[in-house]
Formats: structure tokens, C-alpha cells, sequence
């Protein structure tokens, strides 16, 4: 059963909005595309793993994308399955070329194209989560229950390599997580917490998740004034958008409807934050006046505070967070 499903990370969106409204001749665009591919490689991998852990018999709780506070320190884990005795967590690397797992300084050496890379290890990684999760279990919830953690790889071309067995040991392709798993739980003895209990458990994780939001303009060091105002196309993504009044239409592939200018308002809210001014939202989307986006507003259901040159408008609920 899914608790928590595996969506499209905000920060990804984000950065999706970001790539579309820089110009070819943007100085960073290049840097934005490879940082876009590369996460959306990451979720990509994460997404082909859903179709192995569907076939879990019996089904475990099933939490994608967790990301919780444990103290001042904020650790994300990309799957946790969680059964009456015990939660398995999965860190799912989805990578090309060849890897090559150390034990020596804690290293995972990737090699492709000619160029090798050093970079953190897996197992560092995945007991890092393993420990951060009972602890925060411990503390909210007060279970004691096994937690097993599994790196997948969920990339059929990837070369594995190691420098000892014992090192494989808990590193498995996406295929395997049905066998694995049922391996996993099948050695254990452990006490076995009610269904109400573990849902319980799963709701409180659900409740306590933290969207991670990244700030790009701060990474890459650019403004949000240097991307294309104006509203595109939810169809082909082009600029070529035109309106009547409250409606829009493209001129190059005939879609049209409010939704247009309700996802270029979404856009807006991605990448200027709450509490958009008439006249910030105005320039945003090009060429409306302060009546339009006034309608505009109404229509696309809006929360405003303030009147006059004082007003900001906020998507709907997120005034009172």
C-alpha cells in the first residue's frame, strides 16, 4: 500500500521552469541543462524501480521520497517499506559507466568516458540514513523495530566492481528487491508490530516530511530577471501564447484555455515565492493590466492580502502555513 507517493520533486520542477525560460544564449544555461538532466535521471531511476516493489508479497507500507528533521540535521532516503517487523530502506542510484566500491577512505570510483571521479560512499551513505532514521523513530514514536538498508541499482548498463564479496553484500539490481527483500525479512525473528501501529508510524513519517526546496538562482548565481517573461504553452512549451481577456491560446499548436495562464501563474509562484505583487505578477506574465491580473486572480482562485499597491496574492491555503 502507498502512504506516500512518488511525485515529481518541487525543486526538479522548479528547475524545469528555469530551463525553459533561459535563452539559448544564456551564460549558465548550459550548467542549468546538465544539473536538469542529471536529476531528472535520478528520479527517472527512482520512478523504474516502482514496477519490482509492486510485486512485494505480501505488501509492506510504502513511503517514496521521505525527507525528515532529526534534530538540526535533515536526511532524505528515497523508499522506505515498512512491514510488522521491521522497515527496509532503499537508496536507489540510478548511474552509467563503471563503479568501482572501496572500503579504503570510504570511496565509490566511477569511471566513464575516460574520466574517473571519486565520490561518497554508498554504505556511508545508506547507514548514515539507517542510523538517522532510528533515531528519529526512537524520539517521535518510541518503537524499537530492525531497520535493513539496501542500495539498488537501478541501472541495468552499470559495471559493478569491489574490492571484496562483503562489500556487495546489501548492493542489488532493481530487479532482485522482490527476492531480496522476502530473503531479508525471512532471517528475521523480531517482535511483529499490528497493522495499527506501523500505519500509524507511516502517517506520523507522511506528517513529518519537509519538501526540499533549493534555491538555484543561488547556486548557479544568476537572477530571475534574466529569464523570457511571458506565459508558454503547457502543450508544445513555446512563447508564442497570445490572449482574449482572461483566455489564452497558442498560435502554434491551438491549445487553449484558462489552464495556460493558470500554469504560467503556478510558474510565477515556483520562482518569485508567495506574496506576488499585482505588478510583479504583471511583469511576470507580459502585457496585462492591473484589471486583468485583478480578473486573472479572482478566476484562478487566489488568496490576496492588502489593497491598492499594498496587494499580494498566494495560492490557495498557503497564506495560513
Amino acid at each position: 500500500m502507498i502512504i506516500k507517493h512518488r511525485d515529481m520533486p518541487i525543486h526538479i520542477k522548479k528547475l524545469q521552469c528555469i530551463a525553459k525560460r533561459m535563452s539559448d544564449f544564456h551564460p549558465k544555461k548550459q550548467l542549468v541543462d546538465e544539473e536538469l538532466y542529471k536529476q531528472i535521471a535520478g528520479f527517472k531511476g527512482e520512478q523504474s524501480t516502482d514496477y519490482y516493489i509492486s510485486y512485494l508479497d505480501p505488501p509492506p507500507l510504502v513511503l517514496h521520497n521521505l525527507r525528515l528533521k532529526n534534530g538540526t540535521f535533515i536526511f532524505q532516503i528515497d523508499t522506505v517499506l515498512i512491514y510488522h517487523k521491521a522497515i527496509i530502506i532503499l537508496e536507489i542510484k540510478n548511474m552509467i559507466g563503471t563503479l568501482e566500491l572501496r572500503s579504503s577512505y570510504e570511496q565509490v570510483i566511477k569511471t566513464l568516458n575516460n574520466e574517473t571521479k571519486a565520490q561518497k560512499s554508498f554504505h556511508t551513505q545508506v547507514n548514515m540514513q539507517k542510523d538517522n532514521l532510528e533515531r528519529w523513530i526512537k524520539r517521535e514514536f518510541k518503537l524499537k523495530i530492525p531497520i535493513i538498508p539496501l542500495i539498488i541499482m537501478s541501472n541495468p548498463r552499470t559495471i559493478l566492481k569491489a574490492e571484496s564479496v562483503e562489500l556487495l553484500k546489501n548492493v542489488h539490481p532493481s530487479s532482485a528487491i522482490p527476492f531480496v527483500v522476502n530473503d531479508e525479512l525471512a532471517a528475521l525473528s523480531s517482535k511483529k508490530y499490528s497493522l495499527t501501529q506501523i500505519r500509524a508510524l507511516a502517517n506520523l513519517m507522511v506528517a513529518s516530511h519537509e519538501e526540499l526546496d533549493v534555491d538555484w538562482f543561488k547556486r548557479f548565481d544568476f537572477s530571475v530577471s534574466s529569464l523570457i517573461k511571458g506565459i508558454s504553452c503547457p502543450s508544445c512549451e513555446q512563447f508564442t501564447v497570445k490572449r482574449r481577456s482572461t483566455k489564452c491560446y497558442c498560435t502554434n499548436c491551438s491549445c487553449e484555455g484558462f489552464h495556460i495562464i493558470e500554469q504560467a501563474i503556478e510558474e510565477a509562484f515556483m520562482l518569485l515565492g508567495e506574496g506576488i505583487g499585482n505588478k510583479e505578477l504583471r511583469k511576470f506574465l507580459g502585457d496585462f493590466s492591473k484589471q486583468s491580473i485583478t480578473r486573472i486572480a479572482i478566476k484562478a482562485n487566489l488568496q490576496k492580502t492588502g489593497v491598492t499597491k499594498g496587494t499580494k496574492y498566494y495560492r490557495k491555503n498557503k497564506i495560513l502555513e
